[in-house]
């Protein structure tokens, strides 16, 4: 898994948590990452496998112009993409007006997330 943040790779991510969902339960799992690799226990891992259900969260820090920005991003996706070849994330975070301009669909959207896969699709821009 990669993950990236207004096409950045992203080195580290802070407060990473994965909440899996299976039917009604849902478990909530700390998590480390490196670029192509997200870091949990064995259990924990086989949880995340075989859930319906997986949330990723985390926080993202930003200085533009000098300034620290803070971004908690969230994607929701089915497990069976753990089991992909690979799995790009990317995050568009409309603080940065020409991401806003091609992918902001509605008011209250912060972000937009494109998840590359296998046989994947794209997001599409506004024009």
């Amino acid at each position: 898994m990669v993950v990236q943040v207004n096409d950045e790779l992203e080195l580290h991510l802070t407060a990473l948590k994965l909440s899996i969902q299976n039917g009604d339960s849902i478990k909530v799992i700390y998590a480390d990452y490196a670029p192509g690799r997200l870091i949990v226990n064995e259990t924990d891992g086989e949880s995340v496998l075989d859930a319906s259900k997986v949330i990723l969260t985390f926080d993202h820090y930003a200085y533009p112009k000098g300034n620290q920005t803070l971004d908690n991003l969230k994607v929701t996706f089915s497990s069976e993409l753990f089991k992909q070849r690979y799995l790009i994330i990317n995050f568009y975070v409309f603080s940065d007006k020409r991401y806003k301009h091609w992918y902001k669909m509605n008011d209250d959207q912060e972000f937009a997330v494109n998840l590359t896969y296998p046989n994947s699709g794209i997001l599409v821009r506004k024009k």
